[in-house]
């Protein structure tokens, strides 16, 4: 009989026991009942999902695996780029969060929070305290109702956040809130004429009119966006990566 050949690290091309020369994944001792390699298991010990574990940590780590290869660990999270999508493109943190609901980034946010000071430690790319706020952000942005408002309402109420923005060059300021706030009432069952997004956003309507058109330009989406994205909106000022409109 031909011999058996050895299973290696499932953690693949992030393994960290992979070979330097050839860039394999190590192979895993016999007696290892797991599908890591042992300077993985230590490396990303509670961070991988297990048979019987944390729902919530299964699906984090399975939406991590979409966007990179080998098996997943939360710490993983580090490693998403949050800058290579751009106008009508997703990033892969954004892909990522997108894919999860608001029970599930709660947790993600609340083990984000518990681990700071390792986080940092292993923050590489400065990343951190910006994956951090999204993960927040999106977690109470896929929470509330489609009719929800995100802006306070009239006679009381506090928004969690507020967006502004100020125009380079002339100094205009603007609250990018609303560019938020207007995409979600869009979306809402109820039919919202002009004169009544231009009423609850108190803007005017051609205001209102160029946001739309340059919202639909680059295909907004208050699930996932950036700061440019709004400001873009907002002002009309376009930066950054060219928005391709065929893809996503």
């Amino acid at each position: 009989m031909g011999s058996v050949a050895k299973r290696e690290c499932a953690r693949g091309p992030r393994c960290r026991g992979r070979d330097p020369q050839t860039g394999q994944p190590a192979k895993l001792r016999g007696s290892n009942k797991g599908d890591v390699c042992a300077l993985c298991e230590r490396r990303h010990r509670g961070a991988i999902a297990s048979p019987g574990g944390s729902r919530w940590l299964a699906a984090t780590t399975q939406a991590i695996e979409t966007v990179l290869s080998g098996k997943a660990s939360l710490w993983d999270l580090l490693e998403l780029d949050p800058a290579n999508g751009g106008y009508g493109w997703k990033s892969d943190r954004g892909k990522v969060l997108t894919l999860l609901d608001s029970e599930t980034l709660y947790k993600v946010s609340g083990w984000l929070d518990e681990r700071t000071t390792e986080a940092l430690e292993r923050d590489e790319c400065g990343r951190y305290a910006g994956l951090c706020y999204e993960v927040r952000t999106v977690a109470w942005l896929t929470s509330l109702p489609p009719d929800a408002p995100l802006l306070p309402a009239q006679g009381g109420g506090i928004s969690p956040f507020r967006f502004v923005g100020y125009y380079v060059g002339s100094g205009r300021r603007k609250d990018l809130t609303k560019v938020v706030e207007l995409d979600r009432l869009r979306r809402a069952s109820r039919h919202y004429s002009e004169r009544d997004l231009a009423t609850a956003l108190d803007i005017p309507r051609t205001t209102l009119q160029q946001m739309i058109q340059r919202m639909d330009e680059i295909r907004f989406s208050s699930e996932e966006f950036t700061p440019d994205d709004m400001a873009y909106v907002a002002f009309g000022r376009r930066r950054g990566r060219e928005h391709n409109p065929d893809s996503f």
